[in-house]
């Protein structure tokens, strides 16, 4: 029957693998240090110079929706 190896693994213990872990969680957290591509540190690096920390809060807040979308993310992903 197909469902017999459904049954055998339902029944045995939880055991934590970071291996397991870093197959899920590997891609994501890469996908979250994507945008840091040449041409996008160029770019940054020449607005800071010319704004200076005038720009900061757009990092700030940059950073904080990044996270946000990087959690939703990982919830859908749990889910589906």
């Amino acid at each position: 029957m197909d469902s017999d190896w459904y049954d055998s693994e339902a029944r045995t213990p939880f055991k934590f693998s970071f291996r397991k872990l870093m197959n899920f969680a590997g891609p994501g957290l890469l996908m979250s240090i994507a945008y840091l591509d040449p041409g996008n540190i160029a770019g940054d690096l020449d607005a800071g110079l010319k704004g200076q920390y005038a720009l900061i809060w757009t990092l700030f807040w940059s950073t904080v929706l990044g996270w946000y979308y990087q959690v939703l993310a990982a919830k859908l992903g749990v889910a589906t």
